[in-house]
């Protein structure tokens, strides 16, 4: 049987081979990092020197789909590699530089170029939103887009009442200056009634 002090003297060695060994791995392990880095760079490099002219072209497009300058899309990446794209990633050009303007002239510009492509967008959308109710109602003309229940006998026109089962609690929206509103939720309230926030 072995006394504590000779455990103890038998496994310092060990600890201190384990140490070493996981050392020896820990650097190679780096080295081979380092060097796949450098390898990863030179190629990167190569590859954004190949990429260069084609991408000056199609940012140069992308800037002219928002209205912007060459210049401005250049801007408007280095914002975005910065504070602003990591507190607001996914932002489209025309907020972000508005947000980061340099004065008062450049926001109001950014902020009608913004207004005019969100009506864009939005005039596309209700076209299609109109295309689309359309196509609905020629390819299935006895169906409503959204029906409660897939019951026949809760069909318009059967006499049966559609069941919509709820948790018991009333959703209840209301303009922020409406008086008469808000005296309701405060009755509702004292009732006890369960309310969604």
């Amino acid at each position: 049987m072995h006394s504590p002090t000779t455990s103890s003297k038998t496994m310092k060695p060990r600890n201190i081979l384990g140490f070493i060994a996981g050392l020896a791995t820990f650097a190679f392990a780096y080295g081979c990092h380092a060097a796949s880095g450098q390898s990863t760079s030179i190629s990167n490099t190569q590859n954004s020197e190949v990429h260069n002219s084609s991408q000056g072209a199609s940012q140069t497009e992308l800037a002219r789909e928002w209205g912007l300058t060459p210049q401005e899309w250049s801007r408007f990446q280095t914002v975005m590699e910065g504070p602003r794209g990591i507190y607001s990633p996914g932002l489209d050009p025309l907020t972000a530089l508005g947000i980061e303007a340099k004065s008062e002239e450049e926001r109001r510009r950014y902020a009608e170029l913004q207004v005019r492509a969100e009506r864009q967008r939005i005039d596309k959308e209700l076209a299609y939103q109109r295309a689309y109710d359309q196509a609905f109602a020629r390819l299935y003309p006895n169906e409503k887009v959204i029906q409660l229940s897939s019951n026949p006998a809760s069909a318009p026109g059967s006499g049966a009442l559609t069941a919509v089962k709820g948790t018991g609690r009333l959703a209840v929206f209301v303009q922020d200056s409406c008086n008469a509103c808000i005296d309701r939720v405060k009755d509702l309230q004292n009732q006890k009634q369960s309310l969604n926030s």
